[in-house]
């Protein structure tokens, strides 16, 4: 029944992430879907005319006809309902005909109706919570110039994202360019860190220290310090002081020369495209990757801990492949 509802849902959500961004580019050919200020939001109200009609009640037609199928299908009480008939409404024309196929396409319909979910959620919560009912469910800042021009609204895939839902480049203009020397520091580190959490599955630093099979990141820190000043954490203490003493010394020490172009920036220009286009994309790459590996750190740490699961692909080896029978 879990599987069925979960297939259920996801199928709709599906269906409604398309149904939420087509209206924009065209409409079904009836009187009551022409109007242009017609949106999710008021769909429900305008597209009711009365009872029993309008296309809303239409569209309650066409889904009753379906579950009536489904339901005698499965019986009413699920009694036909079984692992291998979940979500089954036995059309086989793009089904693979071998194993290893159907299972393929099985875990693709159920991955795309996750996300499809977690997208219309989300396009329901930020286009009502922003007053922004159309396609691409942002709101419209007053101004092009957005947190004072900062890089990484563009280049995003579809459109223009200019995502500052807590306004804090509206309330905070001047510690905009510290929020951005942070990100890039905090993206940054965590690129290194990642691959600092996989490489050493494949080889490591040539000190003593770092030979035992049994160093893994959770123990590594303690492992690393063999007394004040000494061990392999220590002289990473010193490498990272010198790098941040040369940052501070770029910046001043209460960030007086930071500035929305100065921040991240090392000056290391020699793979720095040379047309504005090449740079804005340069950099709006850099963000991505770094929010991207933030996120892939924090998971691993989070995992591996919980899992007790300390090397790659930081995962608990399961006893038995037969997962939920």
């Amino acid at each position: 029944w879990f599987r069925e509802a979960e297939l259920k849902h996801g199928r709709a959500a599906m269906l409604a992430f398309v149904g939420l961004i087509a209206p924009d580019a065209f409409r079904l050919p009836f009187e009551e879907c022409a109007s242009p200020d017609l949106d999710f939001v008021n769909a429900h109200g305008k597209l009711i005319t009365g009872l029993g009609s309008g296309p809303m009640w239409w569209l309650l037609v066409v889904v009753g006809s379906i579950e009536s199928l489904r339901f005698k299908q499965m019986g009413l009480g699920f009694e036909k309902l079984t692992l291998e008939t979940a979500g089954d409404w036995g059309l086989k024309g793009l089904f693979p005909s071998s194993l290893e196929g159907q299972a393929q396409m099985r875990t693709k319909e159920l991955k795309n109706g996750r996300l499809a979910m977690l997208a219309v959620s989300g396009i329901f919560t930020q286009g009502v919570l922003w007053n922004a009912h159309h396609f691409p469910f942002v709101p419209q800042a007053a101004s092009s110039d957005f947190a004072g021009g900062l890089a990484g609204s563009e280049y995003a895939g579809w459109g223009t994202y200019k995502f500052d839902p807590l306004q804090l480049s509206e309330g905070y203009p001047e510690l905009v360019p510290w929020f951005r020397e942070a990100e890039l520091k905090h993206g940054r580190a965590a690129m290194l860190a990642f691959v600092g959490l996989i490489a050493p599955d494949a080889f490591r630093l040539p000190f003593e220290e770092c030979a035992s099979p049994d160093l893994d990141f959770v123990n590594a820190h303690g492992k690393l310090i063999t007394g004040l000043g000494s061990g392999p954490m220590w002289w990473l203490l010193v490498v990272v002081g010198s790098i941040e003493s040369l940052r501070f010394k770029q910046m001043g020490l209460g960030f007086e020369k930071l500035t929305l172009e100065t921040a991240g920036d090392w000056g290391l220009k020699g793979l720095f495209p040379s047309s504005l286009e090449g740079q804005a994309q340069m950099r709006t790459k850099e963000l991505k990757n770094g929010r991207l590996a933030m996120l892939a750190v924090s998971g691993i740490f989070t995992q591996g801990v919980l899992w007790n699961a300390h090397h790659f692909p930081f995962v608990p080896q399961v006893a038995s492949s037969n997962f939920a029978a």
